[in-house]
């Protein structure tokens, strides 16, 4: 079984469209074999949160995307 990994994206950051950011992602890590949830946060409170649940979860890797405030975010939770 694969690791599970844990995507939180900030979706209020950078001007491309997350849905379509999120679908590619998705693709991406089922070619290389990879058990993933992708998560869309709309700002930062949500981005607290699903780290607060990607931490209490089984993901073994939390990966941040957006820029450095989601990054901080996500790591002050871990």
């Amino acid at each position: 079984m694969a690791t599970p990994i844990e995507v939180i994206v900030n979706a209020g950051s950078g001007s491309v469209e997350c849905e379509a950011i999120e679908k590619r992602l998705a693709e991406l890590f089922a070619e290389n074999g990879a058990a993933v949830n992708i998560r869309l946060a709309r700002g930062g409170s949500d981005i607290i949160e699903l780290a607060k649940k990607a931490v209490a979860g089984e993901a073994q890797i939390i990966v941040a995307g957006g820029g450095d405030g989601t990054v901080s975010a996500v790591a002050s939770v871990i």
